[in-house]
């Protein structure tokens, strides 16, 4: 697994160094317009300051986590080069989690910049305040971005890896694989939501706080503890989205 990992870091080496090149520029250019590395602007122009310090960085980096994403779990696939991989002995299994702990890679990269270069500019101490966070907030907001965040790089993959095995020769594969990307975020979404209320239903474990609780049951409504528990619920379908990815291309794949 960590040799795959530094075979895909190596082989992604330019995307690395786009990312360091992305954080020197947006340095300069807050050098270049208020001579301050981390602070705020103040007194600068809100609009240059809200574009500069806040809109082109986003963009940039929700276009560089975007592209890496898709360079890094798709490039096999679209590359008659890159399909070598699939004649070695590694398992699906291992060919998907690298690639996932190499897009890990990428989202830190992206999440770093984010946090120094655009965050504390955009909303005064919110920085700061991120790094006084308390042990478990500043856990509870990580799991959210990863499980989250892999929840719907697995989905998308597993909708597309239906065009190249099972939907290979099938006619209207996009069609198919769209149907295939909605039904999976339905039956996700639908099996934590069933899970966590059967576990507050039969056990003494408060998941929700139904004190509050109006209309249709929203995992927004969940405890500290069933919080928690959906995350949990969330790295376990992801390690089962993995396997069936992993077994699609053991067994399906057509190239």
């Amino acid at each position: 697994m960590l040799k795959l990992l530094k075979y895909e870091l190596k082989s992604n080496k330019k995307l690395l160094i786009l990312g360091a090149v992305m954080f020197f520029i947006f340095v300069m250019m807050r050098i270049a317009l208020t001579g301050d590395i981390f602070g705020r602007a103040n007194g600068f122009n809100l609009v240059i300051s809200t574009v500069f310090f806040g809109g082109l960085p986003i963009i940039g980096l929700v276009i560089y986590f975007l592209y890496a994403t898709y360079k890094i779990m798709w490039s096999e696939f679209s590359r008659h080069e890159g399909r070598v991989s699939f004649t070695t002995p590694i398992s699906g299994f291992t060919f998907v989690s690298s690639k996932l702990l190499t897009v890990l890679v990428f989202a830190i990269i992206a999440f770093v910049i984010q946090l120094i270069l655009v965050q504390n500019i955009m909303s005064p101490g919110i920085t700061s305040n991120f790094f006084i966070l308390s042990p478990t907030s500043f856990i509870s907001q990580i799991l959210e971005q990863v499980t989250g965040s892999f929840k719907h790089i697995l989905i998308i993959f597993i909708s597309a890896l239906f065009t190249k095995t099972m939907a290979a020769n099938v006619k209207l594969k996009k069609s198919l694989a769209f149907i295939i990307f909605i039904t999976l975020h339905i039956v996700h979404d639908l099996f934590a939501r069933v899970l966590l209320i059967f576990v507050d239903a039969v056990t003494n474990f408060p998941l929700f706080n139904w004190t509050f609780q109006a209309g249709p049951i929203q995992l927004q409504n969940l405890t500290e503890a069933g919080m928690y528990f959906g995350y949990l619920v969330d790295i376990i379908l992801i390690v089962a989205m993995t396997f069936l990815s992993g077994i699609l291309i053991d067994k399906k794949l057509n190239l």
